[in-house]
This record gives C-alpha cells, sequence and structure tokens, in this order.
C-alpha cells in the first residue's frame, strides 16, 4: 500500500483545509480519477464522516485500505461516460444530499475536463465546490502541454457572466481551480 497523494507534493492541502472550514462535517465527496485512492484516503482524513465516491476508468490492483468502509465506493468509470452521472446519484446513501465537493483530478485533458464539469456540475450541492487539479499541464512550460487545460480555465471565466451557470467564484492558483456554487 504504498501510494501517496500528490496533493501534498502539489501544494493542495492548504486550499482543501479552507474547503474543509466550509463544509458540513459530514460532506459528499466525490473524486473523478481517484487511481489507488490516496487523494480519497485524504479527504478521509479532513472529513471522518465523508461519504466518499472514487470514479476512475481502471479498477487499482491495489486501493488504499483505509477509506473503503461503509461510506465509500468505487464506480470504474470513464470520466466521458454520459451515465457517470446516473452512477454517482445510486452510490449517495441520502438521496436527498448532493456532493459538497467534487474533485476532477482525472485526464488534465481540456476537452474532457470541459466535459465532466458540464456533466457533473449541475449536482454540486449549492454552497458546495467543484475543484478541478493540475490545470498547470495548460502551461507551455509544463512536459505535458497542449494548451487544452489553459483554454478549459479560460472557459470557466465566462461562466461568471451568467447568472443561470450558478457560479459564485472562482479560484485559480497553480494548479488548482476552485469554483464554489452559489448557495441559492
Amino acid at each position: 500500500m504504498g501510494e501517496v497523494t500528490d496533493k501534498i507534493e502539489q501544494g493542495y492541502l492548504a486550499p482543501y483545509f479552507q474547503l474543509a472550514a466550509e463544509l458540513p462535517d459530514d460532506p459528499v465527496v466525490v473524486e473523478v480519477g481517484c487511481a489507488h485512492g490516496a487523494g480519497l484516503a485524504l479527504f478521509r482524513s479532513l472529513w471522518p464522516a465523508a461519504t466518499l465516491i472514487g470514479v476512475d476508468h481502471l479498477r487499482p490492483p491495489e486501493l488504499v485500505r483505509t477509506i473503503w468502509d461503509v461510506r465509500a465506493s468505487l464506480i470504474v468509470s470513464d470520466q466521458a461516460d454520459p451515465a457517470l452521472l446516473t452512477k454517482i446519484l445510486a452510490r449517495l446513501l441520502d438521496r436527498d444530499r448532493r456532493p459538497d465537493l467534487i474533485v476532477d483530478d482525472a485526464s488534465h485533458d481540456g476537452p474532457k475536463t470541459l466535459g465532466t464539469w458540464a456533466l457533473l456540475w449541475p449536482i454540486v450541492a449549492p454552497g458546495g465546490f467543484y475543484v478541478v487539479e493540475d490545470w498547470f499541464v495548460g502551461f507551455d512550460t509544463h512536459p505535458d502541454y497542449d494548451g487544452s487545460m489553459l483554454d478549459f480555465a479560460r472557459k470557466l471565466l465566462m461562466t461568471l457572466d451568467g447568472q443561470s451557470s450558478g457560479v459564485e467564484s472562482i479560484t485559480y492558483r497553480y494548479g488548482l481551480i476552485v469554483i464554489k456554487k452559489r448557495a441559492e
């Protein structure tokens, strides 16, 4: 079980501490691109009573065992699968709840990331957050640069113009986009 999350190394811990202070003690947290579950283990340490839903296109051979309990489940699905929304909603223990936090740590490909955001943003709970990790691959200084993540980030800014988007704010920092939903 040697898997460790890169969220700490990337400097994401402080922003997640800030989110922890704003979310309920028992949030519903979905991580798209959960790999071995090390990121979900971090979320379990931030919110011991959280309902965790991990999504990955592969079933990893070994998962971080400390997080998988009655309030944690894995969905094997591609982030572009239109049925992903239904699969997530089916995993909610309390059908009246919606995800308080959705984290996209999947493909780091702009068009796929935009598609996942468009699919899942509507189910984020009022006052909740949608986080996109590793958008720095959009910078031409990154070895995986293709510009698509930077284009995705630019498109997000356009959502601030429309009241119908439900976006209250978008915070950018190197590698992390945090989108807050209006609290209706």
